[in-house]
């Protein structure tokens, strides 16, 4: 989950007691005893890059990640699709996230099967711009899983120093 930027830490905890209450009712739901191994859930920081690359979890207050550990697909009935969809049910609306993202294709070749990165100056543009290209692919059947990750980030100020500056030993 992606809440805006500077969310204080008390907001993504509250957020992270909801998805885990989801998770929960997910569990319930599947009615399946022993499924569970755990729930782990961490505030400020996101999950780990999949992929063979991996990487370092992105860290910010406005970063929440809750993972559930289920027993071996093997030892087990449902599907972790099933339980994922069960989860993604389960979770109300978080008003002010700016994005809600589940995912159960994690591990080894478990990353997105495309990536589309969109550029450009205006930060306006490139948000509606992301947020019209996604809404367009979701329009297509055979795509799962489209997610928006734009974030407009931190605020970025651009100035130049007058020459009476230098005076005070500003450069």
């Amino acid at each position: 989950i992606r809440l805006p930027y500077g969310s204080p830490i008390e907001e993504g905890e509250r957020v992270r007691k909801i998805i885990e209450e989801g998770a929960r009712k997910a569990i319930a739901d599947v009615d399946e005893p022993g499924i569970l191994v755990g729930i782990y859930g961490k505030v400020g920081l996101g999950p780990k890059p999949a992929g063979a690359a991996g990487g370092r979890s992105p860290k910010g207050s406005h970063l929440v990640t809750v993972e559930l550990e289920l027993v071996p697909s093997e030892d087990r009935t449902t599907s972790t699709e099933a339980i994922q969809d069960l989860w993604e049910a389960s979770v109300p609306v978080l008003p002010g996230a700016e994005s809600v993202t589940f995912n159960s294709n994690i591990g080894p070749g478990g990353d997105a099967d495309l990536h589309v990165q969109l550029a450009h100056s205006d930060r306006d543009v490139l948000a509606q711009a992301s947020q019209d290209f996604a809404e367009r692919m979701r329009g297509y059947s055979s795509l799962t899983g489209v997610t928006n990750s734009y974030s407009g980030g931190k605020s970025q100020l651009d100035f130049t120093l007058r020459p009476e500056a230098e005076t005070y030993g500003l450069t």
